[in-house]
């Protein structure tokens, strides 16, 4: 069964992602909350989801500044057990360079809040049929790609790529239109 974790201190912002993405559960997904770094490093230990959906700017229950997003990110890809584990920093630092720390620390991809829940299926979708193509898992067919009908084909083993590298693609053609948009705002 898939699992994603999410995690953010902020109660309605936790809801608010279980909310968008509890259509999957009706696909077989499971999906797990945490409210602090610490809590969710031992969730990703022991319960190896497939995605995490991860705040940077993190309090502890005691109020206190707690393991970062950041911190929780480079422990996870460190670890031989979890590494594999999709983490999204889902956070309200937009600046580039904090981006890049993200992109530092290993984390997948680095989503700005306020995020469009319509683009967070969609993308938590291609991050689970990349998954499940890549473990051979039939048992969840709504995130399987299809079956080739000649496997020697080259058309079949285009498809085969694209579909590999369809979220890295988006993500890149992503970064491209926002940089040229940024050019476009300077030149303004």
């Amino acid at each position: 069964m898939p699992k994603i974790l999410i995690v953010d201190d902020e109660p309605h912002i936790r809801l608010l992602l279980e909310q968008t993405l509890e259509s999957l559960e009706d696909d077989g997904v499971e999906i797990l909350t945490s409210d602090n770094g610490k809590e969710a490093l031992e969730i990703i230990t022991k319960e190896v989801p497939d995605i995490v959906y991860l705040d940077i700017m993190m309090v502890g229950k005691d109020g206190m500044v707690g393991m970062d997003g950041y911190e929780v990110c480079d422990t996870v890809k460190k670890d031989e057990k979890t590494k594999c584990v999709y983490i999204a920093l889902l956070t309200a630092k937009g600046q580039k360079v904090d981006e890049n720390k993200g992109y530092e620390c290993g984390a997948d991809t680095y989503i700005t809040k306020p995020f469009d829940p319509d683009d967070l299926i969609r993308t938590t979708k291609e991050v689970l049929a990349s998954i499940t193509m890549k473990k051979g898992d039939a048992k969840h067919p709504v995130y399987t790609q299809p079956k080739m009908a000649n496997p020697g084909s080259i058309d079949d083993m285009v498809n085969l790529l694209c579909a590999n590298y369809q979220i890295e693609i988006r993500h890149y053609i992503e970064f491209l239109l926002e940089k040229q948009k940024n050019e476009a705002n300077k030149s303004n």
